[in-house]
């Protein structure tokens, strides 16, 4: 049986999430954060499964170290090479 990815209908959500959490990560990221926020309409379950498959949420909805790690990068490159290196890690590439 093929492995089940969590996927978004469409990314614009998912890419305002991220785009809003580099400048500011609150410690719980959960469907009523995303909301408030009115990212993902009707879709922040979508969006968080996708946040949890990178690691960047755990089950409890807390930000993981990974996550704190990486957004805290606010230059673009060193933003994008510390979400390859989380990425990485999570996966087995390093």
């Amino acid at each position: 049986m093929a492995d089940k990815h969590p996927y978004v209908s469409a990314p614009g959500g998912l890419a305002k999430t991220i785009g809003h959490y580099r400048k500011s990560l609150p410690s719980t990221i959960d469907s009523n954060t995303l909301r408030r926020l009115g990212f993902a309409p009707n879709n922040e379950s979508y969006v968080i499964n996708v946040l949890r498959f990178l690691g960047l949420v755990n089950e409890d909805n807390k930000k993981t170290e990974v996550a704190a790690a990486v957004f805290s990068k606010h230059d673009d490159p060193e933003f994008s090479e510390a979400f390859e290196e989380g990425e990485a890690i999570l996966f087995g590439a390093l």
